[in-house]
């Protein structure tokens, strides 16, 4: 008798949870641009800072909220602005309306998802006295840490296309590294390696890096790059055990272990070493490596 009054009780909670989730909640149509969630750090292609976004859903995820602070002012003012992304149902189509705090505003009320991107488009409208234009915005999904925003105008109904803002979005960290981004790194120097790209190692070496272990010392980002071209052609294969890693605000420390075997008078050599590495996170966000001390196994 008791499972007789349970039953229709849950399944009440049930109905009245579900009818407490709204239309953009429960629609996938309205979580397509949810790849621009979070808060990132945006540079230009010269990887000069551009400023900072912070995306935010509101009024039950029907509305991405853009939030904008430019990294420099111009004439004592920090360019701001914000932006009101939303899927109008009625037109099945995105739509962003932009403005800011010098008086700006843009609309963009045709807007399309497609595959890894968002596409938005302005209504045509006079740029000049003569010239009546239309610009084009679009939002690329590059990974979970990477969207690239390009912004473009036509002077010609949509012809040509001239670039007038090209940004780099990079998600912003807690500050912390750990175990899976020092990994991620190594994949990355293990991959150069692989493809016979030595000098591209020192890469993810600050500028002023050095490697200290077997009586010797490297010093600087040109000097490690000439250390690991020493073996350009002679790489077998190598891996990374890392085992600890503490963090200190901009600063972590490493210890690991590293196997690597390279061809020595045409005969496969190990080196086995272990290793204490300090990772230094660099102006764009980067974590490099600032120093590499090792000892051989």
């Amino acid at each position: 008798m008791k499972y007789s009054f349970i039953l229709p009780v849950l399944l009440f909670l049930n109905l009245f949870t579900n009818a407490q989730q709204g239309p953009c909640e429960s629609d996938p149509v309205y979580r397509q641009f949810d790849f621009w969630l979070g808060e990132w750090e945006v540079y230009d292609l010269r990887n000069n800072k551009a400023g900072d976004s912070k995306i935010t859903a509101m009024l039950n995820s029907c509305v991405l909220l853009e939030e904008w602070t430019s990294a420099n002012s111009q004439k004592g003012i920090v360019y701001s602005g914000k932006s009101f992304n939303t899927f109008n149902v009625a037109t099945r189509q995105w739509q962003q309306t932009w403005v800011d705090n010098t008086g700006g505003s843009n609309e963009y009320l045709t807007g399309k998802f497609d595959n890894t991107k968002i596409e938005f488009l302005t209504s045509p409208f006079p740029l000049s006295k003569d010239t009546i234009a239309i610009r084009r915005l679009t939002f690329y999904n590059l990974s979970d840490q990477k969207v690239r925003q390009h912004g473009e105008i036509s002077k010609d109904k949509g012809v040509t296309w001239k670039t007038e803002y090209d940004l780099d979005y990079r998600r912003k960290k807690d500050g912390k590294m750990n175990k899976s981004d020092i990994k991620g790194q190594y994949n990355l120097m293990e991959d150069y390696f692989k493809k016979n790209r030595m000098e591209k190692i020192a890469d993810f070496y600050t500028k002023d890096a050095k490697i200290i272990g077997a009586g010797m010392e490297v010093k600087g980002n040109d000097a490690i790059a000439a250390y690991w071209k020493q073996i350009e052609g002679k790489g077998v294969a190598w891996e990374h055990n890392v085992i600890s890693v503490e963090v200190m605000n901009d600063v972590a420390f490493e210890t690991g272990i590293s196997k690597l075997i390279y061809m020595k008078k045409n005969t496969e050599t190990p080196s086995d070493v272990r290793y204490t590495a300090i990772w230094r996170k660099d102006s764009s966000g980067e974590w490099k490596i600032a120093h590499y001390h090792y000892t051989n196994l």
